[in-house]
C-alpha cells in the first residue's frame, strides 16, 4: 500500500473519529495493523474495534498486538453474513480485501458492510497482480488477486472514489510517474489503486 494512500485512509478515519465515531469494524483485519494504528493514534478516545478474518495465525497476532481489538471473528468474507445488527458500527474499514474475492462476492461484501456501518472506506487495486506477504507463509502465498476494481464499481454503491499511483506501474517508479501521480487522485480511472468511501 502506498504511503499516500495509507495517509489518505487515515485522514478519513481521523475525521470520523473526531466527529464522534467510536465503534470500528476491520473487515479482513489480517495481522491487525490498522487496529493497532488507530489505538495508538487515539489513545484517549475509548475506541471499540472488532475485526474479521479467516487466517488463524494473523488473527492470533492481531489479538495480541497492543490489545487493540475487542473481538476478532473467524469469518469468510467471501460468503458469510456478518453477525452484527443494522449500523452497529460507526466505521467499516476494508483494506486490500476486495481484490482477493470474486467481483460478485466483493459487491456482496460492500452491501453487507453498508448494512452494519454508517461509514465505509475501502482500498482496492485496479489491475490483477501477484504479491507476497511480508511473513511469506506458504499456506497463503502467493496471494492471487481474483478481481480488479474500477471507479464505476464503487460509484454504483454511491461512493466517492480517489485514485493513487499509476495503473500498471507496480515495479519501477520514474519521474514520469511522479509527474502524473497527482492527477490520478481526481482521475481515478488512471490509477493503480483506489480508495472508496461514503
Amino acid at each position: 500500500m502506498s504511503g499516500l494512500l495509507e495517509r489518505y485512509i487515515s485522514h478519513h478515519l481521523n475525521i470520523w473519529i473526531d466527529q464522534g465515531a467510536r465503534k470500528i469494524f476491520d473487515a479482513g483485519c489480517g495481522y491487525g495493523t490498522w487496529g493497532y494504528k488507530l489505538m495508538t493514534e487515539h489513545p484517549h478516545e475509548n475506541l471499540h474495534i472488532e475485526g474479521a478474518d479467516l487466517y488463524m495465525e494473523g488473527m492470533a497476532y492481531a489479538q495480541e498486538l497492543g490489545k487493540a481489538y475487542k473481538g476478532i471473528h473467524r469469518t469468510d468474507l467471501s460468503r458469510d453474513s456478518l453477525p452484527f445488527s443494522y449500523q452497529e458500527f460507526d466505521i467499516a474499514l476494508c483494506q486490500g480485501v476486495l481484490a482477493h474475492l470474486e467481483k460478485a462476492q466483493g459487491h456482496d461484501l460492500i452491501y453487507e458492510l453498508r448494512r452494519v456501518s454508517k461509514h465505509m472506506i475501502f482500498s482496492a487495486p485496479t489491475s490483477l497482480f501477484q504479491h507476497t506477504n511480508l511473513l511469506n507463509n506458504p499456506h497463503i502465498e502467493p496471494l492471487q488477486h481474483k478481481s480488479s476494481w474500477s471507479p464505476k464499481d464503487f460509484w454504483r454503491h454511491g461512493m466517492k472514489v480517489r485514485g493513487f499511483d499509476i495503473r500498471g506501474r507496480h515495479e519501477k517508479i520514474t519521474y514520469l510517474d511522479a509527474f502524473f501521480s497527482p492527477w490520478t487522485f481526481r482521475l481515478p480511472w488512471l490509477a493503480g489503486a483506489l480508495v472508496a468511501f461514503n
